[in-house]
């Protein structure tokens, strides 16, 4: 079952899951009986409540796993791949400013144009992949 450990080595159970997709974990303070860290934990409340996000677990694996000498030459590669769209999108796509009045308008033209970033992206792989195949059955023949 689901759970989560105090300090004080008790277990909170899941008490709600919040539409941010939090889960709250919670605990009477009558079950933390002659615990030290209660006067801390509870200070004047009733019920001693830790909020964790569904997914952060693999938060916390993924930030090992960027500490580790493979994550550090991963991420050096960031600044190549996913900042380079996005420096490409201001430099010739116009995305320092916006260009509409009200955020649906700007985000729906953010959608689209991103839309068409990602077509080109693809025909770019497909014409790598389409040479890449070409120079292949020129040496095989």
């Amino acid at each position: 079952m689901d759970s989560y450990l105090c300090p004080g080595r008790k277990e909170l159970l899941p008490w709600n899951i919040t539409k941010d997709g939090a889960i709250e974990y919670k605990i009477h303070k009558d079950e933390c009986g002659a615990c030290i860290d209660k006067p801390i934990c509870l200070k004047q409340y009733s019920f001693k409540t830790i909020r964790r996000h569904i997914y952060e677990d693999c938060l916390e694996q993924t930030r090992a796993y960027r500490l580790t000498p493979e994550g550090k030459e991963l991420y050096k590669l960031r600044k190549e791949t996913i900042e380079r769209v996005f420096a490409e999108g201001k430099e010739k796509h116009g995305l320092r400013f916006t260009r509409y009045k009200g955020r649906e308008k700007n985000t729906d033209m953010r959608a689209l144009l991103y839309a068409c970033l990602n077509i080109k992206k693809l025909v770019n792989h497909f014409k790598r992949f389409t040479s890449i195949q070409d120079n292949m059955n020129l040496q095989m023949a």
